[in-house]
């Protein structure tokens, strides 16, 4: 039995809907991953407070860490921000 050009469109049409579907589904599925990724680094990131941390984050050198040079440190160390824009 041969197929009419009718039927082939809509055999072609179906596959491509379904194959559509798959890869609609593939990019929502690596897109929760990635975001479940950085949510993770972000909490892990703000749960740690360590010595290091604070030296770290003590940019001008001064001794003393003022409230935003933490919150600059945390940024940068989550890869929110780079080097180049906090100076």
């Amino acid at each position: 039995m041969f197929f009419n050009n009718w039927q082939v469109c809509v055999c072609c049409v179906l596959d491509l809907i379904g194959y559509g579907l798959c890869s609609a589904i593939a990019v929502h599925f690596r897109f929760a991953v990635t975001e479940r990724k950085q949510r993770s680094l972000v909490k892990w990131v703000l749960k740690r407070n360590t010595t290091s941390d604070l030296e770290a984050a003590d940019f001008d050198g001064d001794g003393v860490v003022a409230a935003a040079e933490f919150v600059l440190y945390k940024l940068k160390v989550m890869g929110k921000i780079s080097q180049d824009d906090i100076t």
